[in-house]
């Protein structure tokens, strides 16, 4: 009896996976209406995340994020001639809804980005989908398993975040998002740690498994997101720029800025705007 109803049994039914795509060196922004439930993986180099009308949301690493019908995605990279590691996994199917119910395909456009803290392991599962998909055959059933287990590790990240951050994580976010808002303010992380009662090192711990990358490091990257945001929208000078940015030296800012964009503020300003 149980051998018949296992020989019956279709478990692998009802997922596609009509497109996959692993690009080593991604340019540009991505605009996104998707007709299709995805995986996206940014194994390495930053990038920016917005969906719908909502704020922009910045990353660097490994971080996944879903896309899903019903909203509208802009990714990508706004550095000129900058590039990233970007991988995608589109799949389609009655398999899904299992996925939206339980919760493993989550969709949350508030808070889409997902830190991986096992880069490598991510990105062997999905090259594995991507090998599948060029070969003539059909996808095996093995596909199924790697890409749930996909979702798995994302949903394991998020958890992680959440249980580790534990009471923290409201503070977390709206200070993330301060800092986005207005990089050019100072912050205080000593301070910011005082508040959530843990030491400067479990802080930094815990912003990084939030937000992706250490504190100073978030500030820093925000900080040159903005001034990049003004060389193109204003016509300030380099030193208003750097002041605003958050920078009282503008030749510190023009060899971090330097650093991050491989490219001068002067000439970045040129480029963007001819």
């Amino acid at each position: 009896m149980c051998k018949k109803n296992m020989a019956s049994m279709n478990y692998f039914d009802g997922l596609q996976i009509p497109i996959t795509g692993c690009s080593p060196r991604h340019p540009g922004v991505f605009e996104n209406t998707p007709k299709y439930y995805s995986i996206q993986f940014n194994y390495s180099g930053s990038f920016f995340l917005q969906v719908g009308e909502r704020k922009k949301l910045y990353a660097s690493g490994p971080v996944a994020f879903l896309t899903y019908p019903g909203e509208h995605f802009l990714y990508g990279t706004d550095t000129p001639g900058g590039h990233r590691y970007h991988c995608h996994i589109c799949t389609c199917g009655e398999r899904i809804n299992d996925y939206i119910r339980s919760g493993l395909f989550f969709m949350e456009p508030e808070n889409p980005l997902v830190p991986i803290a096992n880069g490598d392991r991510f990105l062997h599962g999905i090259t594995q989908l991507v090998d599948y998909s060029r070969k003539p055959t059909p996808m095996p059933p093995r596909a199924v398993l790697i890409f749930e287990d996909l979702l798995l590790q994302i949903y394991e990240n998020r958890m992680s975040i959440k249980y580790s951050s534990g009471n923290h994580l409201a503070y977390l976010k709206s200070l993330a998002g301060n800092i986005s808002a207005d990089p050019g303010k100072n912050v205080d992380f000593q301070a910011c740690a005082a508040e959530c009662g843990v030491t400067m090192i479990h802080f930094r711990r815990i912003f990084k498994e939030y937000a992706g990358v250490s504190p100073q490091q978030f500030l820093l990257r925000a900080r040159l997101n903005k001034a990049a945001e003004l060389l193109r929208s204003t016509r300030l000078s380099i030193k208003e720029i750097a002041y605003l940015s958050g920078w009282e030296d503008e030749y510190y800012f023009s060899r971090q800025f330097r650093q991050k964009f491989q490219i001068s503020p002067q000439r970045y300003r040129r480029e963007i705007t001819g």
